[in-house]
């Protein structure tokens, strides 16, 4: 349990200004945390770079109100500790935002997830570790060369917007009867069109395919549930004792003819044991279930080895018809689980994570 009443830890959430003078977000998120820290041991508030005040060591940020049930504007001492949470990857970039980041830093003051990953450096981070490459579709850079290789090896590929997001803009290449298909995953809705050779194909990506870097990857048949694939999203997340745990497991089955399993694109939350057990059997699908947690927690002590501290991962986990899991996609900048239980969880785990980091880095400040 988090110690309660003065050691509690301060918690700043790193978020962005908005145009209206307050902060951007998940202020639902933030508010869940807000109201959480009272029965499990914190104190948290939300501020944006331009409320740091370097000279008089304070921020001008928001704690939510319960009584209120509204942000209000407070002066505050710097954080014991920093989650970030700047909500898009072009904002990570800006100048003011690259300063707070280095002060927070030259402050001693812990902050974790530094930035949002992309698809193409998770790929080359991990493939390098055998552990963990027998578990990666093969993945490579786009280009016309590398799709026609990677296209008759493979037959079915997909293309991902390196630092996409949701399934938007996804594309799935797959021969059929009538010649190959080309299947675009937009906003909710899929567009398919069968083109009749490979010239045709390339004709018409290079005049729609967005302008923006992409990878090519081996499409994974996926395991089915009532006809459709499946795949499983893990939270991953630093216990009490800075230690990296599963905070739960969960599964979103696709759409009818979606090409991703992602909610916003049609597909559906269901439990992973009712999934893989009906295809694999109860005994099997413990065991699978064991060796994907085991994956998760070794891809996020080798993600943290790369990338500098973290304290929680969403990770999308598919298995093949032969059981084999393999991975797909880690998020530093986890969104709520829709599962209770494993919201519930999260946050236990995040205040727990918090208390130890802010313990562990006064010990280390002080020696």
């Amino acid at each position: 349990m988090v110690p309660n009443g003065k050691g509690r830890p301060l918690i700043g959430i790193l978020t962005t200004a908005n145009q209206r003078g307050t902060f951007s977000g998940n202020r639902q998120n933030f508010r869940d945390l807000s109201m959480a820290a009272y029965r499990l041991g914190g104190r948290v508030f939300v501020f944006t770079p331009e409320g740091i005040d370097e000279k008089h060591r304070r921020i001008l940020g928001f704690r939510y109100d319960p009584k209120k049930r509204c942000w209000l504007k407070v002066r505050m001492p710097f954080p014991d500790v920093v989650y970030n949470r700047i909500p898009r990857r072009a904002d990570e970039h800006k100048p003011h935002v690259q300063q707070a980041l280095g002060q927070l830093q030259q402050w001693h003051i812990p902050l974790f997830n530094p930035a949002f990953f992309n698809k193409w450096e998770l790929y080359r981070w991990l493939r390098d570790e055998p552990e963990l490459s027998r578990h990666l579709p093969v993945t490579c850079r786009f280009s016309w060369e590398a799709l026609h290789t990677m296209f008759k090896a493979h037959g079915a590929l997909y293309l991902k917007p390196v630092y996409g997001k949701a399934g938007i803009h996804f594309y799935k290449i797959e021969p059929v009867n009538t010649g190959i298909q080309l299947t675009h995953q937009l906003y909710g809705r899929q567009k398919r069109t069968v083109f009749p050779d490979w010239k045709a194909l390339h004709r018409h990506l290079s005049l729609h395919i967005p302008k923006r870097p992409y990878i090519i990857q081996q499409a994974i048949p996926l395991t089915t549930y009532q006809g459709r694939p499946f795949d499983l999203r893990l939270l991953v997340q630093k216990n009490g004792h800075g230690q990296w745990a599963v905070t739960g497991v969960g599964a979103r089955l696709a759409g009818p003819q979606a090409i991703t399993t992602h909610v916003p694109q049609g597909g559906f939350i269901i439990s992973p044991e009712t999934g893989l057990a009906a295809f694999f059997g109860p005994q099997q699908a413990d065991a699978i279930l064991k060796a994907v947690r085991k994956l998760a927690l070794h891809v996020a002590q080798s993600l943290e080895a790369r990338c500098g501290l973290l304290g929680e991962l969403s990770m999308d986990i598919g298995i093949d018809r032969t059981g084999q899991p393999w991975f797909f996609e880690a998020n530093a900048k986890p969104m709520k689980f829709d599962e209770p239980h494993i919201r519930k969880m999260s946050i236990r785990r995040f205040f727990e994570y918090c208390h130890y980091l802010s313990r562990t880095a006064k010990k280390e400040f002080s020696t």
